[in-house]
């Protein structure tokens, strides 16, 4: 994966990306953030990973294609892990 900050369009978040087909967010203080996700087309599985407890949600998905608007589960930092 490589560095993909520049895909978060507003919020608190760290980024990574593996050529539009995996990515890896990490929200340090929850809340909200916009991601861009113009070059992952398709059908993509959403999966939030709370670091406290190393317990994962249940998957989401969403289309891909556009920018879109991922709020963490609870407050406290998270990692949001989509991939097609």
């Amino acid at each position: 994966m490589d560095p993909a900050d520049s895909l978060v369009r507003s919020g608190a978040a760290y980024g990574l990306a593996l050529n539009g087909s995996a990515y890896v967010f990490y929200l340090y203080n929850g809340g909200t953030a916009s991601i861009d996700l113009t070059k992952a087309t398709g059908t993509l599985t959403v999966q939030w990973y709370d670091p406290r407890t190393g317990v994962f949600k249940t998957p989401a998905t969403v289309s891909g294609g556009v920018a879109r608007n991922f709020t963490a589960p609870a407050s406290g930092d998270w990692v949001l892990y989509i991939r097609k």
